[in-house]
């Protein structure tokens, strides 16, 4: 039997593997997005600082209208979440520790600092992202939350940050909503929460 046919076959095979596809994995192992740990880690962090009594910030950061944008392409949605992670991580840098929390969602855990330095780094990551734009020249903007523990409750933290980004998307997105929030704020929220349940 001449093998030399199925020979030539995989060995183009071999050779597409070595000149695409694994190119596209070291990049994909390289890129900041997939080195991330998720919100399991997230949130375990969270605990492990209340349990040792730490003051920390957390920031929270999600895509606007991510739904929209997964819609007119997925593969352009994954290269725009990879910009947005490694946009996020330049900011941040050495100061904290980014995670991945969901599709697009961030969550940022730093050291203690005040509550208007933190807002500060919050707005940073806010304009640089918008800044980097995606790769269809469309726009892109994040809305943002932003917790001090203490004076937040550490137990509380988590929802008390997502209910900031929440507030944020109520208020026109593309902004740094901080907690504690205001009465005005809280109302906005718990009447939204109450239209989604109805």
């Amino acid at each position: 039997m001449d093998y030399g046919p199925f020979l030539g076959a995989g060995a183009t095979l071999a050779a597409a593997f070595v000149t695409i596809y694994l190119p596209r994995a070291i990049r994909r192992r390289n890129q900041v997005l997939y080195r991330l740990k998720d919100n399991r880690y997230f949130q375990g962090e969270i605990n492990e600082r209340i349990h040792r009594e730490h003051d920390f910030g957390i920031i929270y950061v999600d895509l606007d209208n991510f739904t929209q944008l997964r819609k007119n392409s997925r593969r352009t949605s994954e290269r725009l979440l990879a910009r947005i992670a490694q946009t996020i991580f330049n900011v941040v840098g050495h100061r904290g520790h980014l995670f991945r929390c969901a599709g697009d969602e961030f969550g940022v855990l730093v050291h203690a600092r005040p509550t208007d330095q933190l807002v500060e780094m919050a707005e940073q990551i806010r304009v640089a992202v918008e800044l980097a734009g995606d790769p269809d020249d469309s726009k892109v903007t994040v809305s943002l939350g932003v917790a001090n523990v203490p004076p937040t409750p550490g137990y509380e933290a988590y929802s008390r940050v997502y209910e900031a980004v929440y507030a944020a998307k109520l208020s026109g997105k593309n902004r740094v909503v901080a907690c504690p929030l205001t009465e005005e704020q809280k109302t906005a929220v718990r009447n939204a929460h109450e239209r989604s349940r109805s």
